[in-house]
Order: C-alpha cells, then structure tokens, then sequence
C-alpha cells in the first residue's frame, strides 16, 4: 500500500475540519458518491492530487467548502482520464469560501460554484468543467 494514498468511499462522508495533503500525497475517491463538508481549509501542497478514480462504481465528490481552497505547483483536482465535464467532481463554497486558488501547472477537472470567492487559475494551471 502506498503510504501517501489516502483512500475515500461513500461510508467517509461528513464534516471535516480540514483536508490538507503534503507534498506527493494523493487522495483518492474510489466508490460511491461521496459528500463532505470542509469547515476549514483544503490545501494541497505541491504535486498533491486529489483525484475521483475512473471505475464501475461511479465514484463521484461533492465538496460544501466553507473556507479556502488553494493548490500548489503541480497540483490536481481532477477526475480520472477527465471523464467528465465537472459532473463527479462538484465544488461548493459556502458564504464564507472567500478563495479557491490554483497555481502553476495545477489542475482543476470540476463544477465550481462559489459565488463569494475569489477564484484564481495561476500562469501554467488548467481548469476543466462548468
């Protein structure tokens, strides 16, 4: 088992305080849908990945953020193979998500609404979806 995978099905939905993945880590949505609310931050340090796997249990997350986003160089927020169009991966920020930051060569595959924050995609960084 890779010690830097962390692995989520729909039996880990809930309310977290943060989501923050070191350097390398990868956090994977592997069965199910999975619905989690962030009270805190989420950050991702560089080449972290957060990533909704690509198999015949349709994974898929949704994400109620109610502070800042923000992913560092070489960073993903994606789905597997971009399968979608934003439609496995859902990002809501609540009234108090007031940022959703992604930086050089980062990656976003996902459906965002956040309509209080300030949403930055930074030189190299790519964003997929609606």
């Amino acid at each position: 088992m890779d010690p830097n995978l962390i692995v989520l099905t729909a039996a880990d939905s809930g309310i977290y305080d943060e989501i923050k993945l070191g350097e390398g880590q990868k956090l994977h949505i592997v069965d199910g849908e999975v619905t989690i609310h962030v009270t805190g931050d989420v950050r991702l340090h560089n080449s972290a990945e957060l990533l909704i796997v690509d198999n015949v249990s349709e994974p898929a997350l949704n994400v109620y953020l109610s502070g800042d986003l923000q992913a560092d160089n070489g960073s993903f927020v994606v789905t597997e193979n971009h399968i979608d169009n934003g439609t496995k991966l859902k990002i809501y920020g609540t009234e108090t998500c007031e940022s959703i930051i992604f930086m050089n060569s980062g990656e976003l595959s996902a459906a965002v609404y956040a309509p209080d924050a300030h949403m930055e995609i930074k030189n190299s960084a790519a964003a997929y979806g609606s």
